[in-house]
């Protein structure tokens, strides 16, 4: 998406950039506050950076690399 963005010079529409970013958060919401029954996981991502976010073909922003 940054690419095609890139090309046309316009950048990412701030609907689609608010889209990603919610979608970014809620995963970063999920993994922080992750439990095993009473034990917190303790799951972090400790540099979220474009490259570790994936949109898929249906619009959903994925965030990778958690170095797990």
């Amino acid at each position: 998406m940054l690419e095609a963005a890139a090309r046309t010079g316009e950048g990412l529409a701030l609907d689609d950039t608010l889209h990603i970013v919610d979608d970014v958060l809620a995963a970063l919401e999920y993994a922080h506050t992750l439990r095993d029954g009473d034990q917190a996981l303790g799951v972090v991502h400790r540099g979220v950076s474009p490259n570790d976010i994936m949109v898929t073909y249906r619009g959903e922003a994925k965030l990778l690399d958690f170095g797990v």
